[in-house]
């Protein structure tokens, strides 16, 4: 088991909302990649069974449910 705590968020951005390019605090030893995907991409990379992290699987799963307009899913 783990004591690891997530936080994971689903919120609409634009470019104009960016501060900076990710990545965490240096001085807390953070290696954050941030990585942008289309909606498309992340179909293709579900049907394909390429996602294996379960954290993004159920972050993706909260967005079908909550938008599954995103996914032709209406």
């Amino acid at each position: 088991m783990t004591t690891e705590r997530l936080h994971l968020f689903l919120a609409p951005y634009t470019a104009a909302d960016r501060i900076g390019e990710g990545g965490g605090l240096a001085e807390e030893h953070e290696e954050i990649e941030v990585l942008e995907i289309s909606l498309d991409e992340l179909v293709g990379l579900l049907d394909r069974g390429a996602i294996a992290d379960m954290k993004t699987l159920a972050l993706i799963q909260a967005l079908q449910l909550r938008h599954p307009e995103l996914f032709g899913k209406v």
